[in-house]
């Protein structure tokens, strides 16, 4: 199958003197009720014109990714995983760097019926050792059929994916070059698993957490509808790291199913791979 996947992600990474963020939605009314599952959100949210808007550590806007284009792309990676051989239900581990590439494959794994996991992105100077000791750790305890990572921290999966029986692993670049299969897409079922959430490992090794899509549904509606009180009105910035609940949940889940527009500053150095900015406009 031909697709224009590619050149979609071109065009968001041209020059920042013709790129433009994603504008505040008006179309849509806030919503947070109606919803079975992650891809009727994201489904909801692509009829508008809002979407993730990423910047540097100096501001510039680096790229932009509107809910539209989020969605057609993650369709498109999601018959490419599957025509890899990947089967319902089995897990992909993303190295969370703060980057597009986490909002595509994690979308594509809510269509494909795979199970994603954030993994930690954050590398301190000189645990060059302890790092991918951890990812290997959490890519075994989770049993995961796939990993993928940024550009930046390849180098890192590499060194694990040679220990671990993984279908594949690389590059958003590599997935991108495989051929798409054919399919039609299963909607998730509420109580299936949308994701795995580990939990910090700040007193013992990081536990994985089975999240549904019911459960989280539920977590974002509390948060929008009655903890924040969201309207048209507020704005979200963040810098909180995608492997993080509160960055994934706060800052990627709870603007989509709103709707609204998410703006952040793009890929960070090793040492502060959660500095990203999210700023997000609900409308």
């Amino acid at each position: 199958m031909v697709s224009d996947n590619k050149i979609e992600q071109k065009n968001r990474h041209l020059n920042q003197n013709s790129m433009h963020p994603t504008p505040i939605n008006t179309a849509l009314t806030v919503k947070t009720d109606g919803f079975n599952n992650l891809v009727d959100a994201l489904e909801y949210a692509a009829k508008g014109d809002s979407g993730f808007n990423f910047y540097g550590h100096r501001g510039d806007l680096e790229s932009v990714l509107s809910y539209r284009d989020l969605r057609d792309e993650a369709k498109v990676l999601a018959r490419r995983l599957l025509g890899l051989g990947c089967k319902r239900g089995d897990r992909v581990g993303i190295i969370a760097e703060t980057d597009p590439m986490f909002h595509r494959f994690f979308f594509a794994c809510q269509y494909a019926g795979l199970i994603p996991i954030a993994l930690p992105a954050g590398v301190q100077l000189g645990a060059h050792k302890a790092y991918v000791g951890q990812i290997r750790r959490m890519l075994e305890s989770c049993d995961a059929t796939i990993a993928v990572a940024p550009a930046s921290h390849v180098a890192f999966l590499d060194e694990v994916s040679d220990d671990l029986d993984l279908l594949m692993s690389g590059t958003p670049e590599d997935f991108d070059s495989l051929p798409e299969k054919e399919v039609e897409f299963v909607a998730p079922a509420a109580k299936d698993i949308a994701y795995l959430q580990y939990t910090s490992g700040s007193t013992r090794f990081p536990r994985g957490v089975e999240i549904n899509h019911e459960t989280v549904l539920n977590n974002i509606r509390e948060i929008a509808k009655y903890g924040l009180k969201l309207t048209n009105e507020d704005r979200f910035v963040s810098w909180l790291p995608y492997y993080h609940d509160m960055g994934l949940i706060g800052f990627i889940l709870v603007p989509l199913d709103c709707p609204v527009v998410g703006r952040l500053p793009a890929n960070t150095n090793l040492c502060h791979a959660a500095e990203v900015v999210v700023e997000a406009h609900f409308g």
